[in-house]
């Protein structure tokens, strides 16, 4: 994938494109650079979230199955779904025709022809583009999640420094209560930028709730209202390291650092006990 591509002037004066809403001018264009160098784009809702838009706070994860439609009621893209793994690729008719690219350097395709499958009239009820998109974005490694998801979905929060972590208010009010509103926080930020940097491994905890409220408990983290007794121990004076009192005591320093005397200067010393006294 490229990490620049053209834009036309004439894209200010289109007219498919003024057509679009402010948030599908903004998909439309931002995409542009992560097309591949065949014309394809996966248009997964967490796909587009999570690299398109990961600053972008107004724009929702459950908006964009609507956003997506705007520009594949107008032809703008055309949608495909892809037979092996059931993702939904966007194409882009005139992506070869503005981009100027070296045939020698177009290496192999994404996506192969025979894998795609082109979706019917987008204009007809059944199948839409937000039923199928939601659909996809609403399955889980196991199946899909049970019915409501999606209109909960619409009630949730975007968190955390890339926006890609939702949660009803209701639900993050629960976490603060139980963990304390800094711990809460701490661990949304670290999911958020564990989720950006690692998608694949990440991407598989649908229920985000459920999933800091396990690591939450995990990390022991208790309520604010409790009291933590924290014990100290004292540091041994040679390498600094926490040891005990009590190896303190017998060896003024920690086991490691302890070094007996050899048997020679031992038996020195007890011989010479006494002789000052005479």
């Amino acid at each position: 994938m490229a990490e620049k591509r053209m834009i036309s002037k004439n894209i200010s004066q289109s007219r498919k494109v003024n057509s679009l809403s402010l948030k599908g001018k903004l998909l439309f264009t931002w995409a542009i650079p992560w097309f591949d160098n065949h014309g394809y784009l996966e248009v997964e809702p967490d796909f587009l979230k999570f690299n398109i838009f990961p600053r972008v706070k107004e724009i929702l994860l459950q908006e964009l199955p609507g956003i997506c439609r705007e520009l594949t009621d107008i032809k703008l893209w055309i949608l495909y779904k892809h037979q092996k793994t059931g993702k939904l690729i966007a194409y882009d008719p005139k992506f070869k025709v503005i981009q100027t690219l070296r045939q020698d350097r177009l290496g192999e395709p994404t996506y192969k022809k025979e894998d795609l499958q082109e979706l019917p009239d987008i204009c007809q009820p059944l199948p839409t583009i937000d039923g199928l998109l939601r659909e996809s974005s609403a399955t889980s490694p196991q199946g899909k999640v049970r019915e409501g998801k999606v209109s909960k979905e619409r009630e949730r929060l975007a968190c955390g420094e890339f926006s890609n972590i939702f949660l009803i208010e209701e639900e993050k009010k629960k976490l603060q209560i139980k963990y304390g509103e800094k711990a809460v926080q701490d661990k949304i930020e670290s999911f958020s930028n564990s989720l950006k940097s690692q998608p694949q491994k990440y991407s598989k905890y649908k229920d985000h709730y459920a999933t800091l409220n396990n690591w939450l408990r995990n990390d022991g983290n208790q309520s604010p209202n409790k009291k933590e007794t924290k014990i100290t121990f004292p540091n041994c004076p040679k390498c600094g390291k926490e040891t005990t009192q009590e190896d303190i005591k017998n060896f003024d320093s920690c086991p490691a650092c302890y070094k007996p005397l050899p048997p020679e200067k031992l038996k020195e010393l007890l011989h010479g006990i006494g002789k000052d006294m005479k």
